[in-house]
Parts: C-alpha cells; sequence; structure tokens
C-alpha cells in the first residue's frame, strides 16, 4: 500500500511539474501577445492620429459636404456678379438717357 501511494505521490509531482511548466510557457506566450498588443494599439494611434492630421490638411477635399457647398456658394456668387454688371449697365442706359431728356427739357428753359 505503501510503495503504491509513494508511487501516486510520484506521478502526480510529475503531474505538477509538468503543469507548473505548462504554465510558464502559457505565461510567457501571454506576455509577448500583451506586448504585440500594446505595440499593435499604439501603431493604430499613431495611424489614426496621421491620419486625422491629413484630413484637416485636405479641408474641403475631404468633405463632400463642404466641397458641393463651397462650389454652391461659387456659382451663386458667380450668378450675382452677372446681375449685378447687368443692373449697372441698366442703370448708365437709365442715367444716360436721363441726362439727354434733362438737356432737352433745360434747353428752351435757358433760350
Amino acid at each position: 500500500v505503501l510503495s503504491n501511494m509513494k508511487e501516486k505521490l510520484h506521478w502526480s509531482q510529475l503531474e505538477v511539474q509538468a503543469k507548473r511548466q505548462q504554465l510558464a510557457e502559457v505565461e510567457v506566450m501571454m506576455v509577448k501577445k500583451r506586448d504585440l498588443l500594446i505595440q499593435t494599439k499604439q501603431s493604430r494611434n499613431n495611424l489614426q492620429r496621421d491620419n486625422h492630421s491629413l484630413k484637416e490638411q485636405c479641408g474641403l477635399l475631404g468633405n463632400r459636404d463642404l466641397l458641393w457647398d463651397f462650389e454652391e456658394t461659387v456659382d451663386s456668387s458667380e450668378h450675382l456678379e452677372k446681375h449685378l454688371e447687368n443692373l449697372k449697365s441698366k442703370q448708365a442706359k437709365i442715367t444716360f438717357r436721363y441726362g439727354k431728356w434733362r438737356q432737352k427739357l433745360e434747353a428752351p428753359l435757358t433760350n
């Protein structure tokens, strides 16, 4: 009975030692993967920061809505400038005609 117990104890000790060795290997692997995870997260954060910086530098090119709004604003501004030029030319014509009429009306009065 005693020899069976000693043999069982011996096998249990060998099993515990094997499990400890497996645990040590798993811990080493876990540390390596944790370090890799930390490096990956840092790389991701750096890429996100760079990406954000590039988006800020792109300005309108990076945002379709802003670009569309800018184009609409430019187009409406050009349209308003053309309309303003037309109104100015009409005003000049009216002023010129008014000047001629005024001269015609004042001419008989001065004579």
